[in-house]
């Protein structure tokens, strides 16, 4: 058993390395609001829809311990690089309901979709080994 304050530290803080990824960061972030709505004020991301995630960009900055809460969106950024994308006002009612978007303001609130549709509500732990990080940059041949 762990508090909540170990696992941040402990895990959520961590710098990244084989047993800690970003995305094993994201993935225990979900388990740990999908287990208990409580945490969704802690922690900053919750699944809103079977493929979309609702991201407080402070509060999950906070929780990783990122002090440069754009390299999560940014071009080269933690969510993008992990085949993440922003989902835009005018896109957002394809994917989710108007109550859901109450409170999201697309800057502070944001709403994320995985391209591939590999990281989804339900996914495993083996699925999300295919979000390994990938470099945005052309690779010369």
């Amino acid at each position: 058993d762990f508090t909540f304050g170990e696992l941040v530290s402990d895990f959520f803080q961590r710098k990244n390395n084989a047993n800690s990824r970003f995305y094993h960061k994201l993935y225990n972030a979900l388990k740990i609001t999908e287990d208990d709505q409580f945490y969704v004020e802690y922690v900053g991301i919750e699944w809103v829809s079977s493929n979309v995630l609702k991201v407080d960009k402070y509060t999950f900055a906070r929780l990783l311990g990122i002090k440069t809460i754009g390299s999560l969106f940014h071009q080269q950024g933690n969510f993008p690089s992990h085949g993440f994308i922003e989902l835009s006002s005018q896109d957002a009612l394809k994917y989710v309901s108007k109550e859901v978007l109450e409170g999201v303001d697309f800057d502070k609130i944001r709403l994320l979709i995985h391209q591939d549709g590999i990281f989804v509500r339900g996914c495993s732990e083996d699925k999300i080994e295919n979000c390994k990080w990938k470099s945005t940059k052309k690779r010369l041949n």
